[in-house]
């Protein structure tokens, strides 16, 4: 409205009409303000629910620690001592869930230790040694040039990789010394080799040796490098802290009952959360009047609480009667809808009669069938018993050779074997007879191996294109291919890439004199940036190279920006497709066995199933395995369940995702036949499980009651704000008509009383001169 208008508000009239057009429209704004509450209402009835869901989310996640059997595998271990020392002085022992309930004694007859080195002594750390040559530490070649010193040394034999830690001991002040430390411990410790002259004058001589544990486990003697022994107990690391052959240390290893009661009572607390809340809003004073909350009365509200007391009272189907109810083991639902713990009731069930328990609360199945394994259920299997019916088998991808091999392979022959792209290849000499080509053949399959990347330019040491770079080549003297890279003073290569795991990585390296510096500066300034995690090279033909230090698929990179460097590439640093050039991907073992036919043929095996689980073969040279190169891949499992469709994936057969009972519901066969009637798979749907599944449908952020509750809210609080717009805009039109009314009065009587004057003026003067006159 212009306020304009209260300028001439009674001006005229003499009448204040503004304050009365507002207190007109205020009355008509109190339909706004009844409104403005209704909305303020539904606004908090919102907010409730938002607070509510968290509630019940909280509820779900604690429902679902509890859904699967692997969540009571909680295991706890103790030690005891029977000696002169306290067994944790002696051990440290750590359990994870897949460990077993059992005693077990141990001695520990030896820790094990790193071998130490040292080397003869040299008056200065810092002066050139003039030794030039290569060494070997562990197989791994350290390059020596007449200006090293112990101290570059020393960084040359740490960013080799060659797991030894070299450092500089100085004694006396004309007393220094190299000493190496084995990275691992063990009897095997370092192994040294290579130049006979440098090794001579280094002079190193053991000062501690390298020495395996030993550790007696229920009489049994077990030998291993390293302090942690893995793998002899089932789910148990024990770690080795000192040896003490007069003391017997036993070793307990029991279900963590405390740590599974602990995840029932959780799940009790954040129930026990929602129904308290529940009961809040629903509360009523019968005296007063007064209700509890904003979503007394809530319809929805009211359904929530129906299915989650429900859920509490509804019995597991499928388990021991006498365990497939919650209040048969301690957990019981009070009057006013809250769960109370029995916790000397529920404490002793875990202890005797803990499968009970997980039943009661997993989701779980068993089958009957000899080749038939439960895998997993969908949230929409309904529990009960499914009959399993099975057209096809799966079967593995095969490739049988048709050459009897038990003679001799004829003449040597290359067989490279590829699963995903990751290659084994496997080089067989002539007169191979076929079990030495079956364990040569599983010796690569079964071996895991280092990313190696090659660049892409053959680099030369002077022109001609006669002398392959090395490591010890002069910037001075580097060419790439017949053209001289023309390297100056201060140039500088930048490089980058990515470790094993991907992380970045990148520096850069300066050329401070072309004539001294050599290649080698750069390759070490590259190990330096990788921390020792990669290895930098230059092959025979004069090609970078870079290998990742840890074996296994890998996400190691390496790039170089020359553009500083005057002529200067390396070109692409790479895994060729065939590997002619030296490089190849990292990889695990692949899933390929060979085996012998019986009767001297080659057979390859894909150790999984089906048609996903393929490999490839291919041959070179003059020997024959019989072998037909190509893809080898296996076949899916195919069948019904409970009469309704399912797909299979190797040896797992799923209800189809539009099955009406069976969707989502899993089995494994391991048959190697058709079979009509296989068996059958049980699904029991625990406590815990139940609970997850009505939850997800309470709180389902797309259909969820609760989704909807608050999608309905949100539309009605919307649908106020425009009810309040169209009526504030409404007023405000009205509020404008009745001023422009009452300005145009204004208006007019202004005008009446300015020509009332004239008039009055007109007859003064008239009269005024009439007397005059006269």
């Amino acid at each position: 409205m212009s306020t304009s208008t209260n300028l001439v508000s009674g001006l005229s009239s003499g009448f204040d009409w503004r304050s009365m057009v507002d207190q007109l429209i205020a009355i008509d704004r109190q339909r706004v303000t009844i409104i403005e509450n209704d909305k303020t209402r539904y606004e908090n009835q919102l907010s409730e629910w938002q607070s509510f869901n968290t509630k019940l989310l909280s509820l779900k996640t604690a429902a679902e620690a509890l859904t699967d059997p692997e969540d009571f595998a909680a295991c706890q271990s103790s030690l005891s001592a029977d000696g002169d020392s306290a067994a944790e002085d002696l051990v440290s022992v750590s359990v994870s869930d897949s460990a077993a309930p059992g005693f077990y004694s141990m001695t520990v007859e030896e820790t094990a230790a790193a071998q130490r080195m040292l080397s003869t002594s040299f008056q200065s750390s810092t002066e050139e040694l003039g030794l030039s040559g290569d060494i070997e530490i562990n197989s791994v070649t350290v390059t020596l040039v007449e200006s090293d010193s112990l101290a570059t040394l020393r960084e040359k034999i740490n960013n080799a990789g060659a797991d030894v830690t070299a450092s500089v001991v100085s004694y006396e002040t004309d007393d220094h010394r190299l000493s190496l430390t084995s990275a691992e411990t063990g009897a095997e410790g370092i192994s040294l080799d290579g130049a006979s002259d440098i090794l001579t004058t280094l002079g190193f001589t053991e000062i501690s040796a390298g020495r395996d544990a030993s550790l007696v486990i229920d009489s049994v003697t077990i030998t291993r490098s390293s302090n942690i022994i893995e793998g002899v107990i089932e789910g148990v690391t024990i770690d080795l802290l000192k040896a003490d052959l007069a003391t017997e240390i036993t070793l307990t290893v029991e279900r963590d009952i405390n740590a599974v009661s602990g995840k029932i009572n959780n799940f009790v607390s954040a129930y026990n959360a929602v129904s308290s809340y529940i009961n809040g809003q629903q509360d009523f004073d019968s005296e007063t009047g007064e209700t509890g909350g904003v979503l007394f009365g809530d319809g929805t509200l009211a359904s929530v609480k129906s299915d989650l007391v429900n859920t509490v009272l509804d019995q597991v189907d499928g388990v021991d009667a006498g365990f497939s109810l919650l209040n048969f083991v301690g957990v019981t639902l009070d009057e006013t809808g809250m769960l109370t713990v029995d916790e000397e009731v529920l404490d002793e069930y875990l202890q005797d009669n803990f499968n009970d328990i997980v039943g009661l609360f997993a989701a779980q199945g068993t089958t009957e069938g000899e080749n038939l394994e439960f895998v997993h259920a969908g949230s929409s299997v309904e529990p009960g018993t499914y009959a399993i019916s099975i057209d096809q088998a799966a079967s593995q991808g095969t490739a049988t050779g048709t050459v009897d091999l038990t003679g001799g392979l004829g003449a040597d022959a290359t067989l490279i074997v590829a699963v995903s792209g990751y290659r084994a290849v496997v080089d067989l000499d002539a007169g191979m007879v076929i079990d030495d080509i079956v364990s040569a053949v599983n010796t690569e399959l079964e071996a895991a191996q280092a990313e190696i990347r090659v660049g892409s330019e053959f680099l030369y040491a002077g022109s001609g294109e006669l002398t392959p770079l090395t490591a010890e080549t002069t910037w001075d003297q580097v060419y790439v291919g017949g053209t001289a890279a023309n390297l100056e003073n201060g140039d500088t290569i930048s490089f980058s890439g990515t470790d094993h795991q991907g992380g970045a990585v990148s520096g850069s390296y300066e050329i401070t004199d072309v004539s001294t510096d050599t290649v080698q500066g750069l390759l070490s300034a590259v190990e330096a940036a990788y921390g020792g995690d990669a290895t930098a090279s230059i092959d025979s033909e004069g090609r970078i190279v870079i290998e990742d230090n840890e074996e296994g698929r890998s996400k190691l990179t390496l790039s170089f920006d020359t553009s500083g460097a005057g002529g200067l590439t390396f070109g692409d640093i790479d895994v060729s497709s065939d590997g002619s050039d030296g490089s190849r991907a990292g990889r695990t073992a692949l899933a390929v066995s060979a085996s012998d036919d019986g009767s001297g043929n080659l057979i390859l095996t894909n150790d999984n199933y089906g048609s996903s689980a393929a490999f490839t073969i291919e041959q070179f040279g003059a020997g024959s395995l019989g072998l037909v190169d190509g893809e080898y891949a296996g076949e899916d499992v195919s069948g019904t369940i409970n009469g309704e469709e399912a797909t299979g994936s190797g040896q797992v057969l799923t209800g189809a995702s539009d099955a009406d009972m069976t969707a989502g519901l899993s089995i494994k066969y391991t048959g190697d036949a058709p079979l009509e009637t296989a068996g059958t798979v049980t699904f029991i749907e625990g406590v815990a499980e139940k609970f997850s599944r009505s939850l997800s449908a309470i709180t389902d952020p797309v259909d969820g009651y609760v989704t909807f509750k608050r999608q309905s809210l949100t539309s009605t609080i919307d649908s106020y704000d425009d009810r309040i717009e169209r009526i504030n805009e409404l007023l405000e039109k009205k509020a404008q008509r009745m001023i422009d009314r009452f300005v145009a009065m204004e208006l007019a009587l202004s005008k009446i009383q300015t020509q009332s004057d004239w008039l009055a003026g007109q007859i003064s003067a008239a009269y005024s001169g009439w007397e005059f006159n006269r």
